[in-house]
């Protein structure tokens, strides 16, 4: 009987990977690829955590899910609020293949928090806490607890703390490369011990935190005089073991995906595009004298509590008493709106300031405009065609891809009005600048890397056409691809589309 099992690698890209294969740093990989089929996997547009994994486990865009990013934006209450695995308005392919009577185990994909009830098992990932109820059964986290010392996020951030002295920052980023390595090492040897235990027909595993370290080693990888240059490659020979050391347990019938949420590059510049809006009549904000910010706020503020020093907090006996009583919603919002240092002015925090009688747009979410004014259209229209003809101030480019309608690009109940797509390089910043400024070419705080449309897709095993390059495929194929796999229907409201070019001619996936 056919099993799956999928590898998600959050922001690999094969610029990355393929040459540490042919240089022989990435064995394991080097032999799927020479056995499988493989290459680029188009992401949704944005190409970001939320709303991508989604994306891969429901076959559907966007549109269809109703989250973009981070954070939903009600347009009728004029409010924020933080997206977890609740937001998305669809079944999973586990949702699925548990109904199918098929047993399934995922673990540590991001937006799966809060955990669902599945035929199998969940161990939740990124955006969930060490300290909240992040599995089901719920009594897998004790015995996660105990073997493995198993945690969601590292204690600390590679993020340099800019309230800390250099030194300082920097030891806290080593630590935090550190505890990395070891979660890496533990969601392999969770997986290969539940795969072994529980026998699922599909077992999905993502590996996060190599996302987060190219965010802040890229431009380190670059540089051969930096002593963070080989930080990258020695994650990824550890991630080419664990596959490695996981492959090795499954038997002839097993088809193995490697995938990835979207894909990497440099970062050049962040285009703050509130500060554009702003600056060109569509976005008001009120005078910070007139600020009415909650009273939690303002004593956060006082106490000057940033993210750093959340984190400390959260380890204290009123943190974690905090943590139990108060809602996710709440922790999680709270959480944007203090940023990483009291100068931040995050999107969440701004967003108590918006003059919303003024404000014609914003940019809540990546790359995603809402328009909230009147005469919607002729507003859309005009925005389109003034933000494709931003370019970079440097070197005189543009800087979009494209700028398309919401309807243009996706179809499903949750259309915006506007959907940026920008060039590779660039991200798009929803914060507001202290000095106004559109673009930022260097962060302080160390991003260096960011993600970018193509990721990766690798199928090898079972069936499985060897030495074969795709030519097209897309995030949405997977889940689709999948189902067909395990042998059960395509639901008729999936984007994607079955990927027949990766089986072998006259196999049993290929009839």
């Amino acid at each position: 009987m056919t099993k799956v099992v999928v590898i998600g690698l959050d922001g690999a890209t094969w610029s990355l990977v393929k040459p540490l294969v042919d240089v022989g740093e990435l064995p394991v990989i080097g032999k799927l690829l020479k056995n499988g089929a493989w290459g680029d996997l188009e992401s949704c547009v944005p190409y970001s955590t939320y709303p991508a994994w989604k994306c891969y486990s429901t076959g559907k865009n966007p549109g269809k899910l109703g989250v973009y990013s981070w954070f939903i934006f009600d347009k009728r209450e004029r409010r924020i609020k933080y997206a977890n695995s609740l937001s998305f308005k669809s079944e999973e392919i586990w949702d699925i293949l548990g109904i199918k009577g098929k047993k399934v185990g995922i673990i540590n994909m991001p937006t799966s928090y809060p955990p669902k009830k599945v035929n199998g098992f969940m161990i939740s990932g990124f955006n969930a806490l060490n300290d909240l109820e992040y599995t089901y059964p719920k009594s897998l986290k004790n015995r996660l607890k105990k073997k493995y010392n198993y945690k969601i996020n590292p204690d600390h951030h590679l993020r340099l703390d800019l309230e800390k002295n250099y030194q300082e920052a920097m030891n806290d980023k080593k630590k935090a490369l550190l505890e990395i390595k070891e979660l890496i090492k533990s969601r392999f040897d969770v997986a290969i011990d539940l795969f072994l235990e529980e026998k699922p027909d599909f077992l999905h595993l993502t590996i996060f935190y190599i996302d987060s370290a190219q965010h802040y080693f890229w431009k380190e990888m670059e540089d051969k005089c930096s002593e963070f240059h080989d930080v990258l490659k020695d994650l990824w020979k550890l991630i080419d073991r664990g596959i490695g050391k996981l492959i090795s347990e499954l038997d002839k019938d097993t088809v193995v995906i490697l995938m990835s949420d979207h894909g990497f590059t440099r970062l050049e510049s962040k285009i703050h595009v509130n500060v554009w809006l702003k600056k060109n009549g569509y976005l008001t904000l009120q005078e910070d004298n007139k600020h009415n910010g909650t009273i939690l706020f303002k004593l956060l503020k006082k106490l000057k509590i940033n993210q750093q020093k959340a984190i400390k907090l959260r380890r204290s006996i009123i943190g974690r008493i905090a943590i139990k009583l108060l809602p996710f919603d709440f922790l999680s919002s709270l959480w944007f709106k203090i940023g990483t240092s009291t100068k931040d002015k995050s999107i969440v925090n701004i967003f108590d300031k918006i003059y919303w009688e003024e404000t014609k747009a914003i940019m809540i979410e990546d790359g995603i405009i809402r328009i909230v004014g009147k005469n919607k259209e002729k507003i859309r229209n005009k925005l389109i065609k003034e933000l494709s003809d931003i370019k970079n101030p440097k070197n005189n480019e543009y800087i979009f891809e494209n700028v398309y309608p919401g309807n243009e690009i996706y179809t499903g109940k949750y259309l915006p009005e506007i959907v940026l797509h920008q060039k590779s390089g660039y991200s798009l910043d929803s914060t507001i600048t202290s000095d106004d400024s559109i673009f930022t070419f260097e962060t302080e705080d160390g991003y260096t890397g960011y993600h970018e449309l193509n990721g990766i897709f690798l199928a090898y095993g079972k069936s499985i056409r060897r030495n074969h390059f795709l030519q097209k495929c897309k995030i949405y194929d997977i889940a689709p691809t999948i189902l067909h796999m395990l042998d059960l229907p395509i639901p008729n409201d999936m984007d994607g589309r079955i990927l027949t070019e990766i089986f072998e001619e006259d196999s049993e996936f290929a009839k």
